[in-house]
């Protein structure tokens, strides 16, 4: 009895010596009310978590000949091979917890950093909370999975690492996060190159030219920086300039939606030098023309400021690591990506969060060292900066301009849990469809049933033995209501596909020939 009693209060002292794992949990508890959720009740999607599960499943199986890497996928994403093997173990649900840990391995990283540089546990506290409530994770979680979001997750624990000059853990995890994304070694480029450049010191002559000097205890980091600098430069060069071009179609098709920066990284850099006044003003306002793009980009850009972007004013360093996610979210064509809606501001995260808190770490040293201990203004600042986050996250939940799924975010509203799919139809839907059987299936139908070789988002129809759809809702992408009734009745007509199971809104058409 006394064992067991002392062993229940063993816990709850670790529990209260490790605040940091009580907001953890907190976070996990919402986010996984947002993202399972969503996934259960039919809110998630062909592309990604749809085709990004099917790989898996494919790599798993040994399935090369279907492989996305070398068959025009949407991105080069190495990660889906490396951890297939979760789809055995949580089928469908696989990246969606795989993306939720993800962030709360991320927002452990932020509060370690912090903490090494201020030895503040609530300053470290209120960095990690700032993290999780930033609008940005919070969309991308709300949107399917991106392998985008657990790669900048790992963002903070590089500069943990590099700071504690532990060179093969941040090595392997700077490997493991350029790996993840065809996009990700050009943001590793920013990021090295911009903490190589915080890591020099310029020594000023009078008369003469500024010096630029390693201090001698950088120096293995410098070094450091600069190899991995030329590894992500290197293996971005490969992937533009020669893979992608050669194997990977549909990376290629996202570039055309460019069209002001060129269609590649180098003529990207000589049009903006070539023109930048032409840049500055596409940076802020709608240079398509298109009316649906209308105050997207200042909406972005007054939320994110608020949310904490203001220390990219102040700090170049982080303002220059941003640079190719401002480029990439603001310079396209498609204005689906200026808003606040899905994964286009994740990676903003751990880049704006380390930035204030670094900079707050650093005003309470140099009170240190001038012999004050009273950091009120610094406590102020940080608070302030944590409401004003938490301020534009359920801004972004509750109203906004851009689009932003409302049904899929606010995961305090009952609407959230309620689907516009048949449960108990569907799950009895799908065992009526045989685990090996190609099949054509509707977009918000897809991640479930994508635990198999051959799947494919209906209209496209291909070689598949099996139809799966809903009749009623508002899961008809590409197609509009009327041309995809349209097509399943001429479907029928044409005596290659009968009608082999129905209930409620639910069909499944098998190929008679």
């Amino acid at each position: 009895m006394e064992v067991q009693e002392m062993n229940q209060q063993s816990k709850k002292t670790f529990i209260f010596k490790k605040p940091e794992y009580i907001i953890l949990m907190v976070a996990g508890i919402i986010y996984a009310s947002i993202s399972l959720v969503n996934h259960f009740v039919y809110r998630t999607y062909f592309n990604d978590l749809g085709l990004y599960t099917n790989a898996m499943y494919n790599y798993v199986h040994g399935n090369w000949h279907r492989s996305l890497i070398f068959a025009g996928g949407e991105h080069i994403d190495l990660w889906l091979i490396l951890f297939s093997p979760l789809s055995l173990i949580f089928g469908s649900y696989a990246l969606l917890i795989l993306q939720i840990t993800f962030i709360l391995f991320g927002g452990l990283g932020i509060y370690r950093y912090v903490f090494l540089l201020s030895n503040d546990k609530v300053l470290s506290l209120v960095s990690q909370f700032h993290f999780y409530f930033f609008f940005g994770i919070f969309t991308a979680v709300s949107f399917d999975y991106h392998s985008n979001v657990p790669a900048a997750m790992l963002v903070p624990w590089i500069f943990l690492f590099l700071k504690q000059k532990k060179w093969i853990h941040a090595g392997f995890i700077f490997f493991l996060v350029i790996i993840a994304k065809e996009n990700m070694p050009l943001w590793m480029m920013f990021i090295s190159s911009g903490l190589l450049f915080a890591s020099l010191h310029v020594e000023k002559i009078p008369g003469r030219f500024p010096r630029i000097k390693i201090p001698s205890e950088k120096k293995k980091l410098s070094l450091m920086l600069l190899v991995l600098f030329i590894v992500s430069g290197s293996y971005f060069i490969f992937l533009s300039q020669w893979f992608m071009p050669k194997y990977s179609f549909a990376v290629i098709g996202h570039l055309n939606d460019y069209k002001l920066l060129g269609g590649s990284p180098s003529a990207a850099i000589g049009n903006f030098f070539s023109n930048p006044a032409e840049m500055i003003i596409a940076f802020f306002t709608n240079h398509t023309g298109n009316p649906a793009g209308d105050y997207l980009k200042a909406e972005f850009l007054l939320l994110l400021f608020i949310s904490g972007g203001w220390v990219l004013l102040i700090r170049p360093v982080y303002l220059w690591m941003c640079v190719p996610l401002f480029a990439q979210k603001l310079f396209t064509d498609n204005t689906q990506f200026w808003g606040l809606g899905g994964q286009y501001a994740v990676e903003f995260a751990p880049i704006i969060v380390i930035g204030i808190y670094e900079f707050l770490a650093l005003r309470k040293s140099k009170l240190v060292e001038s012999g004050k201990t009273k950091f009120v203004m610094v406590k102020i600042a940080a608070t302030v900066s944590v409401v004003l986050s938490v301020a534009v996250c359920f801004r972004v939940l509750d109203n906004t301009h851009a689009f932003v799924d409302k049904a899929a975010i606010r995961f305090y509203k009952e609407r959230h849990y309620k689907s516009n799919t048949p449960l108990d139809a569907a799950q009895e839907a799908y065992r009526q469809i045989p685990d090996d059987a190609a099949l054509s299936v509707q977009t918000h139908l897809a991640p479930h049933a994508a635990l198999r070789e051959k799947i494919y988002l209906f209209p496209e129809i291909n070689d598949a033995q099996y139809i799966f759809l809903q009749m009623s809702g508002s899961g008809y992408y590409p197609l509009t209501q009327d041309e995809f009734l349209t097509l399943k009745d001429s479907l029928l007509k044409s005596k290659i596909w009968n009608e082999v199971w129905q209930k409620e809104s639910l069909v499944i058409l098998k190929k008679t020939l």
